[in-house]
């Protein structure tokens, strides 16, 4: 297993990309969390619902110059949808979906808080991607 690595320090900046179907209002407390956690952690949190919206909003340079990070709230399929639209950002999840077998097997938890405090720390972990007929993947 490879150490964990830190991000810049200058990027402030957490798009979080979040899916409206998935969890229960329990788990969307969560994504609540995420969000005052990172401002208290002196980060900028900007939520979307609308992929497309994120990706325009993305699409300015200022902006990704201070991106920290995207995060899937959601589950394995809103994981995959950002690894397939960025595959070059940083991802993070919030796995409050349905399936989260891919933060399960990272050991991340479902815990808005304690997300948001790994964000603000930098850890990250360098993984391959798959493909599969030129779209990227992380999971089968």
């Amino acid at each position: 297993m490879q150490e964990p690595g830190k991000i810049g320090t200058q990027r402030d900046l957490v798009v979080i990309q979040r899916n409206p179907h998935a969890g229960t209002a329990r788990k969307h407390q969560q994504l609540l969390s995420l969000v005052r956690e990172l401002r208290k952690l002196g980060l900028a949190p900007r939520m979307f619902s609308s992929r497309d919206h994120l990706d325009r909003w993305l699409q300015d340079p200022s902006r990704r110059t201070r991106l920290r990070c995207i995060v899937g709230a959601g589950g394995d399929g809103t994981l995959q949808d950002l690894v397939t639209r960025h595959p070059q950002a940083v991802l993070a999840q919030l796995p409050i979906g349905t399936e989260n077998v891919f933060a399960r097997h990272l050991g991340v938890p479902s815990d808005g808080r304690a997300v948001a405090r790994m964000i603000a720390a930098g850890w990250t972990r360098r993984i391959d991607l798959g493909r599969w007929q030129d779209h990227p993947f992380v999971l089968m």
